[in-house]
Formats: structure tokens, C-alpha cells, sequence
């Protein structure tokens, strides 16, 4: 399927020193599925997760902290009661002295090829642009992930960031038939973001919801006109020249290709609600309602054993929205070995010397639903071996276990 263009929110970050955990959870209008992490970041004591949508309180913070990262945002989009996120930015704007937004991401979508991000580099090295800051701060960073640049200070309250979304998803994959596949399906992807921070990002809302007082905007502007708004006049890719008539005076010529851009994305009316792409509900949907007589036929002739076995020795490769839904979810195995090692650990009778003995002494550790991060890396365990390692010497990383095959473990397999 062809993917357009297109605009959308891709980070949310609000707090709240009213509100409680579940006065959150009912402004988003997803009220359950929430799991509780039993610890907190940067001084907050406790959060609930749901599928990237954080909430995070107690501890020694005075408010309530509400974070939708981009994965975030999508859940929101699919899961909400009301999908609106005008409903959350009107209780900001109606509880300003109680509520606080402290991040905002805006991100284009380009497709179409309106965007070359060799050549926004190129100019962005030698500064062929202007952009309207307090530092002329920018950096082009070229990584595994694909060519990016950054235009304004990473601590600053307004950052663009340009850069290559086809290569950061690429890079992320681990088999080269899904990349292929990816590449066939998305040939250009090039993502511009804004990223927007305390004062900014209520501005920006303030044109969303046409209560701005600077301009009096009479009625609320869309995504896609506010966002083209800002950018331009924050940022403009071009070259100075004397004028014809006054040497002395130095004249900005905008690029075609930045001009055109400018002009494409002012004409998105709405920005796009992507959803989650390809979710649970509709892959059970299919199995159900396309697969699920082909497959109650099958179960009836072979036997469920049988049909586990035609299904693991099929030719064709899995389809990236399948790997991308186990990824999310992770498997059965997973959780059950999972469950199973905080079951154990939980209602077990207390240990005798040699299974203290013969139990690695991190067994513990590991037999959680929370990552182990030591030193800012992520460590396993090996299913199979024991050896505890940081997560790039594991083969098969899951988000949902802290046990996976080592690499070293996975090469005595192999044939």
C-alpha cells in the first residue's frame, strides 16, 4: 500500500499537580490494560505503563507526570475512548496555573521525495540556512541509523531535527529478506520534526486551539498549518546575495526545494492518525473472520500437533507487521517463562543450600518483568548457558524477558 504524506504527534509529555494517576488515565480515555512498575525516574517514586504511554507519581515530585512517546502517541490513537487530543490540550489551556506541557513533537512524513536528506545535510554543514535562536547550533551526525541533522541546541525549547526514517527502521531489522521487503514497499522516507518544549509547546497549542494571544488567531489552526507556520519562520534553508541595486544590502534567496516543501506541507488541511499500523485486534480479526475456517479444517484433519507442524515448516518468510506485533506483545513462550520464574520465586519454599548452590546468584535479578539496566546498558541472561552479558551479545532479544540465547550459545546449534 502506497503511503502518503502526512502530518502527526509523535511525543506528549504533560503534568499535572491536581490530577491523580487515574484522573490521567481518564483524560486519555484509556482507562485500562495499565501495569503498574513498581518504580519511578527523575525522583518519581511509581508510574503506570501501557504500551508506551507512561504515568508517572509519588516519590518527591509534586505532580503527575503524563509521557507519550511516539509509540506512545500511536496507542492513544488507536486505544483512546476518544482519540481526540483536543480534549487533552483544552484541560491544559483550562487549568494553566495547575497544568504544565513540557513537550511537543510535530513530525512531517515525507514520501513523495520532497525531501533529499543528503542534500539538507550538505547545506546544513556549511550553514545555508538561517534559523531564529539565540545560537546558531547545528549538526549533521551520520550513523548506522542513517544520515541526520539537528538545527538548534539539544537544550534549547525549539529544535528541527531532518533526518532518515527509511534507515533507522532498516536498521533495526535483523533479517535481510524483511528489509528487502520494507525497501519494496517504502523506496523514501525522510522524517522533519519539530520538537518543542515548555513555553513553545504551549504556544504551539495556543494555535492549535486559536487562543493565541500574539496573533488573535480567530479560529484554530490545523496541524498542518501551525506546523508550517513555526518552521518557517524558525528555519529557512537559502543563500544571501548583494542586491542588484544596493551592494551593500545582502538579499535571502530560499531554496526550491525547501520552498517547495514549505508550500506542500501548508497545504495539509489534517494531519494523519496512523494508529498502530497493523494491531492486535485486526490480525485476530483476519484469523477469525478469512483464516479461521481454513484452519478449524485443518485442526479437525491432522490434529492440533500436526498443525503446529505445517505452520513452523511453512517457506514463506514472516511479514514485518507480524514480527513488529510479537515485538510489541512478545511471545507465549516469553511470558510463560517469565511467569513462571516469578511464580517460582514468589511461592516457593525457601531454598535449600544446594539449590542455593546450583541456582546462578543472579537468578533473581533476572526473573522480573523489569529491564536490568546496569551503567545505562541493558543485561541478560542466557536461557542456556547462564552468562550474563550486555544485550548486543544476545541473538534473540525480546522487551519482554531478561533471559535470550547468546550468541554463543546460538552458533553450537547451528548446524
Amino acid at each position: 500500500m502506497e503511503r502518503k504524506d502526512g502530518i502527526l504527534i509523535d511525543w506528549l509529555s504533560i503534568t499535572s499537580k491536581t490530577m491523580f494517576p487515574e484522573d490521567m488515565m481518564k483524560l486519555i480515555g484509556i482507562t485500562s490494560g495499565w501495569q503498574l512498575r513498581g518504580r519511578g525516574v527523575r525522583g518519581y517514586g511509581d508510574s503506570y505503563y501501557n504500551n508506551s504511554i507512561q504515568i508517572h507519581f509519588g516519590g518527591t515530585q509534586d505532580n503527575v507526570w503524563l509521557e507519550m512517546s511516539g509509540q506512545g502517541c500511536r496507542t492513544f490513537e488507536s486505544d483512546s475512548i476518544h482519540k481526540d487530543y483536543n480534549v487533552i490540550f483544552d484541560a491544559l489551556m483550562n487549568n494553566l496555573n495547575t497544568m504544565r506541557i513540557t513537550r511537543l513533537d510535530i513530525a512531517f512524513d515525507d514520501f513523495s521525495g520532497l525531501l533529499d536528506i543528503d542534500r539538507i545535510c550538505d547545506d546544513t554543514r556549511p550553514r545555508n540556512h538561517k534559523y531564529k535562536a539565540k545560537t546558531d547550533y547545528a549538526q549533521v551526525i551520520e550513523s548506522t541509523n542513517g544520515m541526520s541533522c539537528d538545527i538548534g541546541s539539544p537544550k534549547s525549547l525549539l529544535l528541527v531535527r531532518i533526518y532518515d526514517k527509511l534507515a533507522e527502521r532498516l536498521s533495526k531489522m535483523r533479517g535481510a529478506e524483511d528489509r528487502e521487503k520494507v525497501r519494496e514497499s517504502i523506496p523514501h522516507w525522510v522524517r522533519c520534526e519539530l520538537q518543542l518544549r515548555d513555553e513553545r509547546a504551549l504556544e504551539f497549542v495556543r494555535y492549535l486551539r486559536g487562543k493565541d494571544p500574539i496573533t488573535g488567531a480567530p479560529e484554530p489552526m490545523d496541524l498542518g498549518q501551525a506546523y508550517c507556520g513555526v518552521l518557517a519562520n524558525y528555519l529557512d534553508y537559502g543563500y544571501e546575495v548583494p542586491a542588484r541595486d544596493n551592494p551593500n544590502k545582502m538579499v535571502w534567496h530560499r531554496f526550491p526545494y525547501w520552498k517547495k516543501f514549505l508550500k506542500e506541507v501548508g497545504a495539509i488541511s489534517l494531519y494523519r492518525k496512523p494508529g498502530k499500523g497493523y494491531n492486535l485486534e485486526r490480525m485476530v480479526n483476519f484469523v477469525q473472520n478469512n483464516a479461521g475456517n481454513a484452519i478449524d479444517a485443518a485442526i479437525s484433519i491432522f490434529g492440533p500437533s500436526k498443525f503446529f507442524d505445517i505452520i513452523s515448516s511453512r517457506q514463506i518468510s514472516q511479514s514485518p507487521k507480524y514480527l513488529e506485533l510479537i515485538k510489541q506483545y512478545g511471545t507465549y513462550e516469553e511470558r510463560v517463562e517469565t511467569d513462571m520464574a516469578i511464580d517460582f520465586l514468589e511461592n516457593s519454599a525457601p531454598e535449600t543450600e544446594e539449590e542455593k548452590e546450583n541456582r546462578h546468584p543472579f537468578y533473581k535479578v533476572f526473573a522480573r518483568r523489569e529491564w536490568v539496566v546496569w551503567g545505562g546498558v541493558r543485561h541478560l541472561m542466557c536461557r542456556e548457558c547462564g552468562q550474563v552479558m550486555p544485550e548486543k551479545a544476545f541473538v534473540d532479544v525480546s522487551i519482554h524477558s531478561n533471559f535470550a540465547r547468546c550468541y554463543k550459545c546460538d552458533n553450537k546449534k547451528s548446524p
